[in-house]
């Protein structure tokens, strides 16, 4: 009946906005102000871009999303989730690991995320922190679902996302942004990229955001102690980027970038904060794919984490805290190199190298009384990953592409310590200092592809990769409500073997069809499997396996409005667990069976409309699949307004049907949840 309801406010609300719309006067093209804009390229991956296997999302687009977080923007896509169902507005930190879908969700993301090329996964955890990104900083996203080694020569075990700065690739500019809402005080920033010569560029951006946030509770099972997930992130970014010689194809750029989150985690005791700093330098050669190019990026991250985790009563009218993180702090430096030779007309070859070195560690107090912890523990160690990855690109025939690639990694883990002492006397309660580790894979990508025409592309695959358990995993436990994760010094490295299969086609009335199926069988999985009541730790599973089918399509229906729709089938199963015999033939947590998307998108000469729509089917919250989540529908829209050529009024509407998503479920029965109905309104001014 809900679900009704829902979908009867939806038509009403696209019919009524849609004749509003169509009411608008229209102006001919030739009574539009003519403007010539010179646009750099889009920004492509560096090894060559696929259209069969890859999502691409335009700056425009990101820009009139209705979604105010990045991460809620490319939830459209039905492949990508997040740990769990919430937002990055309510969600914790450590559950903002990303995956795409194909081999299941994991806290430390089992997706590799670049910005402009680097790596951004949290070095100490593997999550990504969404609220740093602004999908209006952005020029482009590049979504890849395959796993192993990627068109930017980077392994990953789910796919690739990556991100393209604004600053680097649009026109020069300066663009200012303020807006507000019920549950966003208010959101302020400002962007440029200038360029005073030929060959210097200057680029950043800077900008506050605060999130009042909403409760994660299920109203009625709220207390004394409940409160909103909040959020507030201050972030900065400048660059400079310099050609070595007028119209010459080396480049050099110097970047820094920082960043500074506080959280309400919604009770009054649990908060979270999180600081980030980083460095970068580049000495790049740019070139088109008929001569050689090269990139070399030096790179320096520096994060601290603090978190407190609390134990609540039944009637929900008091908290006393259980853990305190109050320091977690890690670094990584890394350097990479890439570069691309044109090999006579029919070869491109691709080679590299990389290497990063991690360090990082955790100091909580616990084991509290009457508010004061009488127990210490410090857990943590260090890391070094180096790979060297060729990658060949034959045009084998006029109609026919083959690629082939490996790369080989070698993870080294040194320096594991866990400590707990009690903090009155310094007696020590444990002391455990695991063997140093040295692990090395090798990973493989081979594909064909077959191009008969310009609108007919199929694409077949075959993919190895792997995963490394990160600091966090290794050595820092947690707690969500009353269920207590240890941590696992022993784990293994994920690995993955898959193929996939894509197909492109355009109709003669330029709809634009894409289909793929894909298999996926990861071993040693790492999940959080149940060991006791409330009680859960780390631990490699045998293997599970992904199948399923995805498609999307985007069809022009007017000069004016366009659609677009994608669907994801998926089944993902625990296949081979020795250690947790029960778990077999159960589904993976948080990946639905079905999930689809709608979108219609209107332009005309002053007013853009966007309205989308998310549904995902039942899930499960827990290893055993006894906690089931319920299925969603969410729907969002937006409508911006151009007062003139500079400046734009735009308001958005999110979870327009105020759908209730559930995002946790405990044996207690208490039901997190996420997102409610949110609005907001502001105006962009460029100068």
């Amino acid at each position: 009946m809900k679900a009704r309801r829902s979908l009867a406010i939806v038509t009403l609300f696209l019919t009524f906005t849609g004749s509003q719309i169509h009411a608008l006067p229209i102006s001919e093209p030739n009574e539009l102000p003519e403007t010539v804009v010179i646009a750099p390229p889009l920004p492509a991956p560096f090894f060559g871009s696929d259209p069969t296997r890859e999502t691409i999302l335009s700056g425009d687009l990101l820009r009139t999303n209705p979604a105010s977080t990045l991460d809620n923007a490319l939830r459209q896509q039905p492949g990508f989730r997040l740990f769990r169902r919430t937002d990055s507005i309510g969600a914790h930190p450590t559950t903002q690991g990303v995956s795409l879908g194909n081999v299941g969700p994991n806290g430390a993301s089992r997706t590799t995320v670049l910005q402009d090329g680097i790596p951004i996964n949290d070095p100490f955890g593997g999550w990504v922190p969404w609220t740093r990104y602004r999908a209006s900083d952005l020029a482009q996203i590049t979504l890849l679902p395959d796993g192993g080694l990627s068109p930017w020569g980077t392994p990953s075990l789910g796919g690739t996302i990556a991100l393209e700065s604004r600053g680097l690739h649009d026109n020069p500019f300066l663009s200012t942004s303020i807006a507000s809402g019920n549950r966003m005080p208010y959101d302020a920033s400002v962007a440029f990229a200038a360029q005073p010569t030929s060959g210097t560029r200057w680029f950043g951006s800077l900008g506050k955001t605060d999130f009042s946030g909403y409760p994660v509770l299920r109203i009625g099972q709220r207390g004394l102690v409940d409160t909103n997930a909040s959020v507030t992130t201050s972030r900065f970014d400048f660059g400079l980027r310099n050609t070595l010689h007028p119209n010459g194809p080396w480049q050099t750029s110097l970047r820094v970038q920082g960043w500074d989150e506080q959280r309400g985690n919604g009770t009054t005791l649990t908060t979270n904060r999180s600081r980030a700093l980083d460095l970068s330098a580049r000495l790049d050669r740019v070139s088109s794919r008929d001569d050689w190019s090269m990139e070399n990026i030096l790179f320096h991250q520096e994060r601290r984490f603090a978190s407190t985790f609390t134990a609540v009563t039944p009637d929900r009218s008091a908290e006393s805290l259980t853990l305190d993180q109050h320091s977690v702090p890690s670094r990584s430096t890394g350097f990479i190199q890439r570069i691309r030779i044109p090999l006579g007309e029919s070869h491109q070859l691709g080679a590299g190298w990389d290497t990063r070195f991690i360090s990082g560690a955790t100091h909580e107090h616990f084991f509290f009384e009457d508010g004061i912890p009488l127990r210490e523990r410090s857990a943590g160690g260090r890391q070094r990953q180096t790979g060297l990855f060729l990658l060949d690109t034959w045009k084998a025939a006029q109609t026919w592409t083959l690629e082939a690639g490996a790369r080989l990694d070698q993870m080294n883990q040194s320096r594991g310590a866990l400590l707990e002492t009690v903090r009155a006397s310094g007696a020590v309660l444990k002391q455990e200092r695991p063997p140093e580790r040295s692990d090395i894979h090798p990973t493989t990508r081979l594909s064909a592809r077959w191009q008969p025409t310009d609108r007919l592309a199929w694409r077949c695959d075959f993919h190895t990769g792997v995963r490394f358990p990160t600091l966090n995993e290794l050595y820092r436990p947690f707690r969500v409500g009353s269920v207590t994760t240890a941590a696992n010094a022993a784990l293994r490295a994920e690995e993955v073997r898959g193929v996939s299969s894509g197909i492109s086609f355009t109709l003669p009335d330029q709809t634009q069809l894409h289909a793929r199926f894909f298999f996926d069988r990861v071993t040693h999985a790492i999940a959080n499997v149940t060991t006791g009541p409330n009680t859960l730790q780390r631990r490699n599973l045998d293997a599970t396996e992904a199948r399923g089918l995805e498609f999307r399509a985007t069809r022009q229906m007017t000069t004016h409005v366009t659609f677009e729709s994608a669907y994801a089938l998926t089944e993902a199963t625990v296949t081979q667990s020795r250690q947790a015999p029960r778990l077999v033939g159960r589904s993976l947590p948080q990946v639905p069976s079905h999930a689809a998307s709608l979108a219609v998108r209107a332009r005309f000469e002053r007013v853009e409309w966007t309205t989308q729509g998310r549904w995902n089917s039942a899930s499960w919250d827990d290893d055993l699949n006894q906690m089931r989540l319920n299925p969603f529908l969410c729907i969002d829209s937006r409508l911006d307004y151009h007062l003139g050529p500079r400046t734009t009024l735009y308001t958005s509407l999110e979870n327009l049907t105020a759908t209730e998503i559930m995002t946790r479920r405990e044996s207690s029965g208490l039901i997190g949840i996420a997102t409610p109905r949110m609005w907001s309104a502001g105006i962009r001014h460029d100068f």
